[in-house]
């Protein structure tokens, strides 16, 4: 699953909160509070976190500093004191949006989903258009598979034309997973969105590939795999099964395969797909060499239990 999007870093003193301070002390104040929002911004969380506590101790109104303190207090891992602060910041203005939006997304890494959505909810309600908010919704909605709600609490982001890269991913699996479309359209705006995004890009290939794409697909597995962002065995073996199975290239799709296994590729299941997909009794020329390969990798044996277990499971009976 995707991760949940993060409530937004107040830069603007004056969001929260309004008050008055000594001339000279409130300058300081915010002086220390702009540090503050530096080092948070380069990961100093140590040097943000005593510039937030200084502003605030020069001006104790000034609650910016506090929601701020609050969110470097969950990057590094301290949830009770971001929880009891963003509770103090609630107690002096309960419906700010903003401050029970973080205290939802508090509850979601501390486990508590339901609070968290039904306090996600309750913002909502309130600022309809908050496409964050909806987003983290849907991705709740998604962990129990229900993707027409996940597509209902999303589309109205492409409507208010505030759907970004990741919003778009996940209406385009919505829809794939219902069973009501490709999801390419979703998948392909969102890859144009983030383009440096190798989770979308994997996404988006695989799409392509099961709905008979297959030279777009192989283009964007290669993408994937020229980035090294993300583990590439995997991909190298979809390109192997593309050129053995659909493009019927077994020299090209022989090569590939060799490269996944190198990198470390051991899914026995696909594996035992692709043979089987290929008709792994027939006469193929390169059969013998994909037997050796596996038996160099100690996984033949394997692959072959794995056939057997499917054939019995999908009731063909046990192979002889």
């Amino acid at each position: 699953m995707r991760g949940f999007k993060f409530p937004a870093l107040l830069l603007s003193i004056v969001v929260l909160f309004s008050c008055r301070t000594a001339p000279v002390q409130e300058e300081l104040a915010e002086t220390y509070y702009n540090l503050g929002n530096a080092y948070l911004d380069l990961e100093r969380l140590d040097e943000a976190e005593s510039a937030y506590a200084r502003a605030i101790e020069l001006k104790p109104k000034l609650h910016a500093a506090e929601y701020n303190l609050a969110r470097v207090y969950l990057f590094n891992g301290s949830y009770k004191s971001a929880e009891s602060l963003l509770n103090q910041l609630l107690e002096k203005d309960p419906q700010n949006g903003m401050v029970r939006e973080m205290l939802a997304w508090t509850y979601i890494r501390t486990g508590r989903l339901d609070e968290a959505e039904e306090l996600y909810h309750e913002v909502l309600k309130e600022d309809p258009a908050n496409c964050n908010v909806r987003y983290n919704l849907a991705l709740m909605a998604a962990d129990r598979k229900e993707w027409r709600e996940v597509h209902e609490m999303l589309i109205e982001c492409v409507y208010l034309d505030r759907a970004d890269g990741d919003i778009l991913a996940l209406l385009g699996r919505a829809e794939r997973e219902s069973g009501e479309g490709s999801g390419l359209g979703w998948l392909e705006e969102a890859a144009d969105k983030k383009p440096q995004d190798m989770g979308i890009a994997a996404e988006l290939a695989d799409a392509y590939q099961e709905e008979g794409f297959f030279v777009e697909a192989l283009e964007v597995y290669d993408r994937i795999i020229e980035a090294e962002e993300i583990e590439t065995a995997v991909y190298l073996f979809e390109k192997a099964y593309i050129y053995y199975t659909a493009l019927e290239e077994d020299e090209e799709g022989l090569s590939w395969l060799k490269d996944a296994l190198e990198q470390g590729y051991k899914d026995t299941e696909g594996l035992a797909e692709l043979l089987k997909a290929m008709g792994y009794r027939a006469d193929t020329a390169y059969f013998a060499e994909i037997e050796n390969v596996l038996k160099q990798y100690n996984l033949y044996d394997s692959v072959m239990e794995s056939i057997q277990t499917q054939s019995e499971s999908e009731g063909d009976g046990p192979s002889q």
